[in-house]
This record gives C-alpha cells, sequence and structure tokens, in this order.
C-alpha cells in the first residue's frame, strides 16, 4: 500500500493503533475482533504438528517463517494495552513522529567530514511525496530468530565448533535454526542426539515454533510439559 504523504501515513497508524486499543479495552473482553484472532492461538498447536521437525518442504519452510509465522504472532500478541496508550500520548504531545513511512531505507549522512558512525540519513520508500531527514543515533529495535552459526553466546558457539549441536538442514541447505530431536535433544554433527543435553524455548526457534511467549498454566502448558518431561528424564537416568 502506497500513502500519499508524511501526515497521511501517520495518520493511518494512529487511528490503526487507536482502533485495536478500543477493541483491546471492551469490558469483559467481549470484543469480536479479538476473539476471533484468539483463533490463532487456540489452533497453535495444531499447527505446530504439521510445521515442526521438518514438516514442510523447504520452500514452505521459508515462506511460513518469513511471513505466516510472524503475522500469526502479530494478531494472537501484539502490544500490551498500556504501550498503545503511551503510543497514541507520546505522538498527540508530538514528541514521537514516525515520517518516513513503511520500509524506509537508512544510508550514512551526506555530511563531508562527519565522523560520527552512529548518524545516518533516514529516506521513505513507500510515500508518494518522498520524505528524508537526517539522525543522530539510530537504534535496532527488533530481535532476529536466533541462529547458530555465529551466535553471540560462547556456550553455544564451542558447542557447534566441537560439533556437539549443528543447524537444522533441509537436504544441503542449513535454515540457520538447532537441529533438534522431538524430545528436545540436540542433534550433533554426526547424526548422533545428544542425550545430556536439552533445548527448550527461544532457542529452538525455526525447528519449533511459536516459542517466544511467557508461559501461563491456563493456556499456554507446552513449556511446563515439556520441561517436566526433561526432569523425569534427567531424574530417571539419575536412578
Amino acid at each position: 500500500m502506497k500513502h500519499s504523504s508524511t501526515e497521511e501515513y501517520e495518520q493511518a497508524v494512529y487511528r490503526m493503533l487507536a482502533d485495536d486499543l478500543r477493541e483491546a479495552e471492551v469490558d469483559g473482553g467481549r470484543s469480536p475482533i479479538k476473539a476471533a484472532s484468539e483463533v490463532f492461538r487456540i489452533f497453535r498447536d495444531p499447527m505446530r504438528t504439521v510445521v515442526e521437525n521438518s514438516g514442510l518442504s523447504l520452500d514452505s519452510y521459508l515462506d511460513f517463517n518469513a511471513d505466516i509465522s510472524s503475522r500469526i504472532k502479530r494478531l494472537v500478541a501484539g502490544p500490551p494495552a498500556l504501550r498503545s496508550r503511551q503510543f497514541l500520548a507520546l505522538m498527540d504531545a508530538g514528541v514521537l513522529r514516525i515520517p518516513f513511512g513503511p520500509a524506509p531505507a537508512i544510508g550514512p549522512r551526506q555530511e563531508p567530514g562527519l565522523l560520527d558512525h552512529d548518524a545516518a540519513r533516514i529516506g521513505s520508500t513507500m510515500l508518494a511525496h518522498p520524505y528524508a531527514s537526517d539522525v543522530d543515533l539510530v537504534i535496532r529495535g527488533h530481535l532476529e530468530d536466533p541462529r547458530i552459526e555465529g551466535s553471540a553466546s560462547q556456550l553455544l558457539g564451542r558447542l557447534y565448533e566441537e560439533g556437539r549441536i549443528s543447524q537444522l538442514r533441509y537436504g544441503a541447505v542449513s535454515v540457520g535454526s538447532i537441529d533438534l530431536t522431538p524430545t528436545g535433544h540436540p542433534i550433533a554433527l554426526d547424526g548422533r542426539p545428544q542425550e545430556r543435553i536439552w533445548m527448550f524455548g527461544v532457542l529452538t526457534e525455526g525447528v519449533r515454533h511459536f516459542t517466544h511467549y511467557l508461559p501461563s498454566p491456563r493456556s499456554r502448558i507446552r513449556a511446563f510439559e515439556e520441561i517436566g518431561a526433561c526432569v523425569s528424564e534427567i531424574l530417571q537416568t539419575e536412578a
């Protein structure tokens, strides 16, 4: 979708946030829109049985990770209502602006002799009337899915260098996520499960899916079940 100008884009985003906040604050959680979104949470486990542990073809896996999975996460979770209220209040006060539109381009500032490496020039790419501005600092505001190769974790780096963990692969193509057995044991480069190591949570995103959540006993019990199975296996082994 192409927006005509900075002002039109900011107004569209403001309306979208305000509309979403209004639905989130319906008394008793009786918003039909939010109830419809909740369907994706209910069907998350059935979806996992299809997409996890190399259940998809490579093309389908890449499409699911790049587009479908992120859309489901935004529908099911999204920002807390408090953050939306704060966001709108900052826009009302003129403190916060979003003038560049979707998918802005970032490049160096066009100032000869500038030594500040944090400074940059940001320009719109999808506005009918282009907008660009110099900024003093760019903060990376999103988290990428974890990758095993090149991980900043010294522990994971050593395990990977020693061949005790490996990347999930589709044939000859590695896709970044860690390769695991269905019971959470990483698979070494030689194909053997590492029976004394268990891995859960966000680190496993890719071979598993929808791991970016805070578990609660009522609706997200998978984390508790997996940790319980891990503890049981450890106790049985020690016994």
